[in-house]
């Protein structure tokens, strides 16, 4: 996974693009502070991700491994 920037308006509204540069995204602030006067936009770059990616599955089938079908 690469960094990324992301432009975000402080008056609300979730970004919904990913900038693969900071010039990409910068270009992009200044269109939308155009088109919306007095509305500040500030570019913002991912720095850190976090992902969870195990997961334990419990066969809870009284036909499973357990006699009684509970696993403990």
């Amino acid at each position: 996974m690469n960094s990324f920037w992301l432009v975000w308006n402080y008056n609300g509204g979730a970004p919904t693009v990913q900038h693969g540069s900071y010039e990409s995204a910068h270009a992009e602030a200044e269109r939308l502070a155009r088109f919306n006067k007095g509305q500040k936009f500030v570019v913002m770059q991912s720095v850190t991700a976090c992902v969870v990616d195990d997961m334990k599955i419990i066969d809870l089938r009284p036909d499973s491994q357990y006699e009684d079908g509970i696993p403990f």
